[in-house]
C-alpha cells in the first residue's frame, strides 16, 4: 500500500510548477516504505528511548533490511530528520527560484504543501518531541539544516535577478533554514494548535528584505510605532 500524501504533493507540485515530475510507481513505493519505516522507528524510540534502539531492531520490526534503512535515512538520527518529502522539495526548488525571489519561493512552496505535507499529522509532532529531547538528534538536525542551506544557495544564485553573489545567497539560504527551524520549534512549543505553515510564513516575513516584495495577499509586518533607544 502506498502513502497517499507524497503522491498528492507530487501531483500538486506538478500542476503548479511546470517541469516537476509526477511520482511513478517506483517512487510511490519508495515514499510508502520511508513512511512505514519512520512510523515503526518513532514508535520504538517512544517506547524504549532513542539511545536504546538500534537500526537492526527497527529493521526487524519494519520487516526490511538494515541496509534499506541506511539507504533511505543515512543514520539513526535521519529516521527523525528525514522523510518521504525531501526529494520532492529539492526537485521543485530550482523551478520556484527561477520564477521568483527566494522568500516568495519558500512561501509558495509552503502554500502548495499545506494540504499534504503540512497537515494535522501527529507523526510530525511525535518526531519534533524526539528532536527536542534528544541531544544527538538536535545536533544532527543542525548539520542537516546547514547541508540543506548549502544545497539551496547555488540554486538561488543560478536564478539571481539582483546581482547578488553566491556568498550572499549562502547567507540568505542559511537565514531561511534557521527561520524554518525556529518556526517548527515555535509550533511544537505552542502545542501544534495552529498550522505549521502559518509559523513558517511569519518567519519568512521577518527575514524578507526591503528589496523583495511580499507576495499578493500576504500582509507585511506592522512598522514599529515607537523608535528604539538611540533612534530619531
Amino acid at each position: 500500500m502506498t502513502d497517499p500524501l507524497a503522491a498528492q504533493l507530487a501531483e500538486v507540485l506538478a500542476q503548479a510548477v511546470p517541469g516537476t515530475a509526477r511520482l511513478g510507481l517506483r517512487e510511490r513505493k519508495k515514499a510508502a516504505a520511508i513512511r512505514r519505516i519512520q512510523e515503526v522507528a518513532v514508535a520504538q524510540f517512544e517506547e524504549h528511548g532513542f539511545d536504546a534502539v538500534t537500526i537492526e531492531q527497527i529493521a526487524e520490526h519494519a520487516e526490511v533490511s538494515p541496509s534499506s534503512i541506511y539507504r533511505y535515512f543515512g543514520t539513526k538520527e535521519g529516521l527523525i530528520l528525514h522523510d518521504e518529502y525531501d526529494d520532492l522539495v529539492l526537485d521543485v526548488a530550482p523551478r520556484l527560484f527561477a520564477r521568483t525571489d527566494p522568500w516568495t519561493a519558500l512561501t509558495t512552496a509552503i502554500r502548495l504543501m499545506q494540504g499534504t505535507h503540512f497537515v494535522a499529522d501527529q507523526l510530525v509532532m511525535r518526531r519534533m518531541r524526539i528532536w527536542s529531547s534528544t541531544p544527538s538528534v538536535r545536533a544532527a538536525g543542525f548539520v542537516t539544516l546547514d547541508e540543506t542551506a548549502k544545497a539551496l544557495a547555488p540554486m538561488m544564485h543560478a536564478a539571481d535577478r539582483h546581482g547578488r553573489s553566491l556568498a550572499d545567497y549562502e547567507v540568505v539560504a542559511a537565514a531561511l533554514m534557521a527561520g524554518v527551524f525556529c518556526a517548527l520549534e515555535r509550533w511544537y512549543d505552542d502545542g501544534g494548535g495552529r498550522d505549521i505553515a502559518d509559523y513558517v510564513f511569519e518567519a519568512v516575513e521577518v527575514l524578507r528584505p526591503a528589496w523583495a516584495p511580499a507576495p499578493p495577499g500576504l500582509p507585511r509586518p506592522a512598522a514599529r510605532s515607537q523608535p528604539l533607544p538611540g533612534e530619531g
